[in-house]
């Protein structure tokens, strides 16, 4: 896996982010450093599942993300937030996510297990 730094996760996030305010439930590219990234989207059960396959981030950057989803993730009064790490096959992943009809739910793969 590439690892994405803290400020291309972030963009990654706030682009498919952008794609759920729109209810725009397509798979997109996006530059992230000199990675041309895929970003996936899936509507599943009430949620907007999206994320970055084959990429992930240094779980060391964990904190700065849980601080800025509920600062650039909200929508008409509600916040978003970072679920806590969860083991994934043998590595750790978050969730930013923002509850609505349709959850936006972002899966953020980590270097590491939690």
């Amino acid at each position: 896996m590439i690892t994405l730094s803290l400020a291309d996760t972030e963009a990654a996030i706030k682009a498919a982010f952008d794609h759920w305010l729109d209810q725009d439930p397509h798979d997109f590219t996006i530059i992230l450093g000199r990675n041309q990234v895929r970003v996936t989207i899936a509507l599943r059960d009430g949620r907007f599942d999206c994320g970055t396959p084959g990429y992930d981030m240094a779980k060391r950057d964990v904190p700065a993300l849980r601080e800025w989803v509920p600062r650039h993730i909200t929508c008409a009064g509600s916040v978003g937030a970072l679920a806590a790490c969860k083991m994934v096959g043998g590595t750790g992943q978050v969730n930013a996510y923002l509850l609505a009809a349709v959850t936006f739910n972002f899966h953020v793969n980590l270097d590491a297990p939690c």
